[in-house]
């Protein structure tokens, strides 16, 4: 990668794949890899959320979020610039809040399809690229709460999704998540909906493995699909997976 984001070796991770199919605890996160390692459719997508204040974005937060493109020169088709960093940074930002996710750090590497293979293969034995590997850097239950969990109060619906997301009740999480750009493109044009949009969605699932799911039955990953789309929803997206096999590679 570009930018490295090194995680220490005392920390005891669990590396989850976005298919549910792996859950591999894992003693040392930097290794000899970095761990923390189109156009859209106005049907798909409203306006671009960015362009104002997102609804309910905290204002003050002890929750570091940080974006970083690891990709020396991304493709120039792929837009990855400034302002889609800041975006996702605001939406991440976001999201955590409605998590009642309140301290910590949320750190998301946007990276190709070399490397990704590469991280797939060291981490979970498989020689192919994938959406995103999440990296859990919380030693034990004791580093979940800075906090007493309160989710947001803006209205009811907001409170009950966010305890439906929040299994755990976490109001700290120090997660390290690779989202692969290549893969993002793929299934943007497939689907058409922004760039933007389908790398959010591998945001919020790594964030939703953190907070207690998991996608390993049809049951399960109907819920934690459900409720991707409808924290996109409540930071201004349309709904991105919805209709998605589960046999397909999200």
């Amino acid at each position: 990668m570009q930018s490295q984001t090194t995680a220490s070796t005392k920390l005891a991770c669990t590396i989850v794949d976005s298919d549910g199919s792996i859950s591999v605890p894992f003693d040392d996160c930097a290794g000899d890899k970095d761990a923390s390692s189109n156009q859209a459719n106005a049907d798909a997508e409203p306006p671009e959320p960015g362009s104002a204040p997102l609804p309910n974005t905290p204002q003050h937060s002890d929750l570091s979020v940080n974006i970083i493109l690891g990709v020396d020169e991304p493709p120039a088709h792929l837009l990855i610039d400034d302002a889609l960093m800041d975006s996702l940074h605001e939406s991440v930002s976001a999201v955590a809040h409605h998590l009642g996710i309140q301290s910590g750090s949320i750190t998301v590497n946007l990276i190709d399809d070399h490397e990704m293979i590469e991280l797939h293969d060291h981490f979970c034995g498989l020689k192919s690229t994938t959406d995103v590997l999440t990296f859990d850097l919380a030693e034990s239950e004791s580093d979940w709460e800075a906090q007493e969990f309160a989710p947001p109060a803006s209205d009811s619906a907001a409170q009950t999704l966010s305890q439906q997301a929040n299994l755990l009740n976490r109001t700290k999480i120090e997660v390290d998540l690779a989202l692969c750009i290549d893969e993002a493109a793929r299934q943007a044009q497939a689907r058409q909906h922004s760039l933007k949009a389908e790398l959010l969605l591998y945001a919020i699932h790594g964030i939703l493995h953190c907070l207690g799911h998991d996608d390993h039955d049809p049951a399960k990953f109907d819920a934690m699909h459900q409720l991707e789309d409808q924290l996109l929803e409540k930071i201004g997206f349309s709904a991105v997976f919805r209709g998605r096999s589960a046999n397909a590679n999200e």
